[in-house]
């Protein structure tokens, strides 16, 4: 007995027809997908453009190294220089210099 030729489209619509055929237990089922995995946010060193894997402790900045970290602590950003309990806006007007 020869066996007729089938593509393989015709076959599953012939198997999504069928109230037994495993095409239709498959298309009725739920897909549920794999949650995706959420990777932290990486932060990098104003200084060298590397990843910042340490944390300055008085302003939270990260860094590469020990040369960043004094160049950091050289030249403290602006929040810190107005006493370290300054608002954003009091920074930004003493940058513009409009005290």
């Amino acid at each position: 007995k020869r066996f007729k030729l089938r593509s393989f489209a015709s076959i599953l619509l012939e198997e999504a027809g069928r109230e037994d055929g495993a095409a239709k237990a498959h298309l009725d089922s739920e897909t549920v997908l794999p949650k995706a995995k959420v990777q932290p946010s990486r932060k990098f060193c104003p200084v060298t453009g590397l990843e910042g894997i340490y944390t300055e402790p008085k302003s939270s900045i990260p860094y590469a190294n020990l040369t960043a970290l004094e160049q950091i602590r050289e030249r403290a950003p602006p929040w810190m220089a107005l006493g370290g309990t300054a608002s954003y806006w009091e920074a930004v007007k003493s940058l513009r210099g409009d005290e």
